[in-house]
This record gives C-alpha cells, structure tokens and sequence, in this order.
C-alpha cells in the first residue's frame, strides 16, 4: 500500500493524487536504463522503488543498486532486463515484480522478466521475483529470502504468496516444462534441522 496515498489503498489520504508514487517512475510507455560503475541507493517510504507503466521497458546492468521500499522494489507493467550488477532488494511487497494491474496474461501481452547476469539479493515479504507471465534466468547469482519464517501466523495461503521465484503464465504453449540453468539460494522458509537420534 502506499502509506500517504489513498485510504482504500491503505494510505492516510495524504498524497491520494499520487498513489502510484514512486522514487523512479516511468509513465506508460516510458524507457528506462540504469548502468554505470556507480552505486544507486534508493529509500521509498510510499509505495514502489522503481516503477514503470504498461508499454515501459527497464534495463538495469553494471551498476551497484540498493532498495529499501514500502511495497514493490521493482514493478514493471510490461518488460524488466536484468543484464548485470549488483542488485540488492528489501521489501515489504515483492522484490522483483511484472504484474500489470488491467492486463491478463492470457492475453499473451501482459509482462515478462529477463535475468541474464548479475547478482542479485532479495528478502521481501511477498514474492521473491514474481512476473504474471515469464521469467527467463540465463545466469546470475541469487539469495532471495521471503517472509517470515516457516511459522509465521500471519501467513493466509489463500491470499499471500511468499514464493522465492514465481512466474504464473507461460507465453509458449508448447511449453511444458520449466528449466532453470543458474545457481539460486531461494529459502522461502527457515526450518529447523531434524534432530539426530541414536539407538
């Protein structure tokens, strides 16, 4: 939710006009392309870290980008490449997220993430990397951590999810399998170890 935005939104009414708030923002079609050798820190108390409209497309490569974010980190409504990096995620939503609010992904038009390098680190409270159609992994490195914990109470299967990576649609209709050929620490749930026993 946005916390100054509207109130059915979760806000205080506040900023109700800007309830898509965000530190980087893309409207609708808006391109955006964040490199270099430099460290980008960005701090969103409102609602997403980054966040572009529904024809947007962002890159992210070379550069050090560290999140801290009310909600989102990243949301896209169309298109999120991740070429190389240091990308590193905290959040209260989803890390990493394509997920455009009017668009369904049946339609075969609605987002997708490619992730072709860099390393990245995640702990959100929703989804790890989320994409309401594909997510396409060629390398990388990965730590993503979300939720709570394995016994968290406030957990409700029916209307969270706190997956380390979770991509709802697939584009390809012959597609039948899901293949993921990159090194990933995803650890959704810390559990205890079994303890030993002896005879």
């Amino acid at each position: 939710a946005d916390l100054y935005g509207d109130t059915s939104d979760g806000g205080d009414g506040t900023n109700a006009a800007y309830a898509e708030s965000a530190v980087i923002k893309g409207k609708v079609s808006a391109n955006i392309t964040l490199t270099g050798k430099g460290v980008l820190n960005l701090n969103c108390a409102t609602k997403n870290a980054i966040k572009l409209g529904t024809s947007g497309v962002l890159t992210v490569e070379s550069l050090t980008l560290n999140i801290v974010s009310a909600n989102h980190g990243i949301s896209c409504d169309n298109i999120i490449n991740i070429n190389s990096g240091s990308i590193n995620i905290t959040a209260s939503g989803d890390g990493i997220r394509t997920d455009p609010d009017a668009v369904s992904a049946e339609d075969g038009t609605a987002a997708r993430i490619y992730i072709n390098g860099g390393s990245i680190t995640i702990n959100a409270g929703g989804d790890g990397i989320q994409s309401a159609q594909d997510i396409t992994i060629t390398d990388g490195s990965f730590d993503i951590t979300t939720g709570t914990g394995y016994d968290d109470e406030s957990f409700n299967s029916d209307t969270d999810s706190r997956k380390g990576i979770k991509a709802s649609f697939s584009s390809d209709e012959d597609a039948d399998t899901e293949r993921l050929d990159a090194p990933i620490g995803a650890h959704a749930a810390e559990q205890p170890a079994e303890p030993e026993t002896t005879p």
